[in-house]
């Protein structure tokens, strides 16, 4: 039996926006510290849905900074946060959360890679969700923090702000 959800439906609906924060990871974590991942992955997506206006809060900038320190500082949590903002930003109707969301996609590539094996659907999203002159940036941005490595000076909330 194939279920209430066809597994097609399922798999459609498994990246796009929601507006309620999700109650599980979207990736899979292995290892001792695998519930302490999936919870901090919760978190994230709050905080994703608070930067992005999908949620209310004040001081939405702190917000991106915890994004990016997480995602510096447990490297496991990187695929997970990608993975978010893929979901955020598919089918998004709201043009100032999508606006939103570039910006905090746009501060992730300048401070951290995605995982080798999550680079390669990350590159095909934005090459199909963006438009140059946008796209080459994002796509330098991409290639020089895959190439370099992570980048530990976060930017303060007023430099956020002004992105």
């Amino acid at each position: 039996a194939k279920g209430f959800l066809g597994k097609d439906k399922l798999e459609k609906s498994y990246y796009v926006w929601v507006k309620s924060p999700i109650p599980t990871s979207l990736t899979r974590f292995t290892g001792d510290n695998k519930q302490h991942l999936v919870k901090e992955s919760c978190r994230i997506h709050k905080s994703i849905l608070g930067f992005m206006g999908d949620k209310q809060i004040n001081y939405p900038e702190t917000l991106a900074i915890e994004i990016l320190q997480k995602g510096i500082q447990e490297p496991p949590l990187r695929d997970e946060i990608y993975a978010q903002l893929v979901k955020q930003l598919t089918d998004n109707p709201n043009p100032e959360s999508v606006k939103k969301g570039w910006k905090l996609m746009t501060l992730c590539l300048r401070q951290f890679p995605p995982g080798d094996d999550f680079e390669n659907f990350l590159e095909m999203f934005l090459r199909k969700s963006i438009k140059e002159p946008e796209l080459s940036k994002m796509l330098d941005a991409l290639h020089r923090v895959m190439f370099y490595g992570p980048v530990t000076d976060i930017p303060t909330a007023d430099k956020i702000k002004a992105l």
